[in-house]
């Protein structure tokens, strides 16, 4: 037997009614049939209510059935700690592994380096070009018109080189202190979750992965790369 369980709400308004909030529902999708997952409280004949994740099972035809069974929440609770479990960083290694991400972040970034050079050559050529026509017009080659002219497109194009200059920096910069933070927070995201409520909960979720799939009464979570890659290495 299915029961709504409908949450009783009391105001100066009287009484009203709140539709039953569920940690995870609408974040995780069926890995048969692509179908959202979603959950429903159910009541045994003991009077003892569960609640259950399951897909939707919309896709469903005649041709074709959806075959994934349904997964209590405890399960489902105990598999996410031990995902959460298993970023957790010794404080031994913590300041270590910061640095080894950066060193990993640097050997990655080649190409932005690149583009870096491209930017600071731009930059120093529009500088020298400013340079000479300074010189030029201190020895009387050009006008007053033409020296103003060529002085403000050169001091437009080195603005904007140096804002390129600036943006490449910046996402170094981002990323450095993303990668910082992603390491506070790995080491906090279990016990957090844990005495969170479900809106907590989901935001650890979201704030950790892309992607959540229930197949097999299994969730697969895809993590961002940045906490992807410190698992893969944990194993190492």
């Amino acid at each position: 037997q299915t029961c709504a369980l409908p949450i009783l709400l009391k105001s100066n308004g009287g009484t009203r009614f709140r539709k039953r909030e569920f940690p995870f529902k609408g974040i995780m999708s069926c890995g048969e049939c692509g179908c959202q997952v979603t959950a429903e409280d159910t009541t045994n004949r003991h009077g003892k209510t569960y609640t259950y994740y399951h897909c939707t099972k919309k896709r469903n035809t005649p041709e074709f059935k959806c075959s994934q069974k349904s997964i209590r929440q405890e399960v489902l609770e105990e598999q996410i700690v031990e995902a959460l479990r298993s970023f957790k960083i010794p404080e031994d290694f913590k300041e270590w592994g910061k640095v080894y991400l950066r060193m990993h972040h640097q050997k990655q970034s080649k190409e932005q380096s690149k583009i870096y050079e491209n930017h600071e050559k731009n930059y120093k050529g529009v500088t020298e070009k400013l340079n000479k026509l300074t010189d030029m017009k201190l020895r009387d080659l050009i006008d007053d018109d033409e020296f103003m002219t060529q002085k403000n497109r050169l001091i437009g194009e080195r603005r904007k080189a140096k804002e390129h200059l600036d943006a490449v920096e910046k996402k170094g910069d981002d990323w450095r202190d993303l990668a910082e933070k992603a390491f506070d927070f790995l080491n906090q995201a279990e016990e957090e979750y844990v005495k969170g409520d479900y809106i907590t909960r989901n935001k650890i979720l979201n704030a950790l992965g892309t992607e959540f799939v229930l197949k097999e009464k299994t969730i697969q979570i895809k993590f961002l790369d940045i906490f992807e890659y410190f698992r893969e290495n944990q194993k190492d």
